[in-house]
């Protein structure tokens, strides 16, 4: 082959190869629930039709806003809403994901109908920073000790090491299941939504995705989806 017709072929390659990685939004791979399966189905055929591809990778679930605020990442799968007011570069898509609760379980015999601030301390999972808001909103002036599971949260518990926990309710059924209710008490502290966010170095994507979600929310995929991840 002449040597004019390699090179030619030589530079489609490269400029299809960058072609096709420029068709590619990345985000940290999220944990294993019934939720996580559900935004990722969805979102991936929301960019499909934008002619993008999802890469999910591996990252410190603590570091990941962090990094998508800097464009480190492309955005986040699934945040709550107002986390846009500590990382301004992030920015919300305005189609909720799904809806949660947020729970404060402590020992059954400490007290009934009872207030957060009633607790002289609680614990709350780091990566998740729904608990971290709700405390700050609610002025609550005692201990918060952070850890990075629910398992951990509970054994601190059992042994009277704090005196509350809070957790987010889908987090609490993938890693532990069901607690026993003659041990533990569970009060519903909030019903908080998640949303998509994306840096705010893609606009257009902002958009054409924004519309996507739009219109799958009005004909009906993302309450299909739902039944089929039993998403509430």
């Amino acid at each position: 082959m002449p040597k004019i017709y390699s090179s030619f072929f030589l530079s489609l390659f490269l400029f299809s190869s960058n072609y096709l990685q420029a068709n590619e939004v990345t985000f940290n791979r999220p944990s294993n629930t019934p939720q996580a399966a559900y935004v990722i189905e969805l979102l991936s055929a929301a960019y499909k039709q934008s002619g993008y591809d999802i890469k999910l990778i591996d990252y410190p679930r603590d570091e990941a806003l962090r990094a998508a605020n800097e464009g480190k990442l492309d955005g986040q799968l699934g945040r709550i809403a107002e986390i846009e007011l500590l990382y301004q570069n992030l920015v919300r898509l305005p189609t909720p994901l799904f809806t949660f609760n947020l729970l404060l379980i402590h020992r059954r015999n400490q007290c009934t109908d009872c207030q957060i601030n009633d607790f002289k301390s609680v614990s709350i999972v780091s990566n998740y920073p729904v608990a971290k808001a709700y405390l700050t909103k609610m002025n609550y002036s005692g201990e918060v000790i952070d850890v990075r599971s629910i398992k951990t949260q509970l054994a601190l518990l059992n042994q009277n090491k704090i005196e509350s926990i809070i957790v987010l309710d889908f987090q609490l059924k993938a890693e532990v299941g069901a607690l026993s209710r003659e041990e533990y008490q569970l009060q519903i502290l909030s019903k908080t939504a998640s949303y998509h966010y994306l840096n705010n170095q893609h606009p257009d994507l902002f958009n054409k995705i924004s519309k996507t979600l739009h219109a799958f929310e009005q004909s009906g995929f993302i309450a299909q989806l739902k039944e089929k991840h039993n998403i509430n």
